[in-house]
């Protein structure tokens, strides 16, 4: 492989960065579109995994 083709691959490679970087900016943490969850979104969510654990638990107890 030549000088001349390991700058071309290079050069590609840092454009592929450089196209990946702007496209990933766009999604990053802070900007307006940052999704959040309320407290009591939270709350529930946590009632509901929660008690599904717990009837796992009694079905597998059950179970064996």
């Amino acid at each position: 492989m030549t000088v001349s083709q390991m700058r071309l691959l290079k050069t590609e490679t840092r454009d592929m960065a450089d196209r990946m970087r702007v496209s990933a900016s766009d999604f990053r943490i802070g900007t307006h579109e940052e999704w959040k969850m309320s407290n009591g979104t939270f709350f529930i969510a946590f009632v509901v995994i929660a008690a599904t654990i717990a009837v796992l638990a009694l079905v597998l107890r059950l179970a064996a």
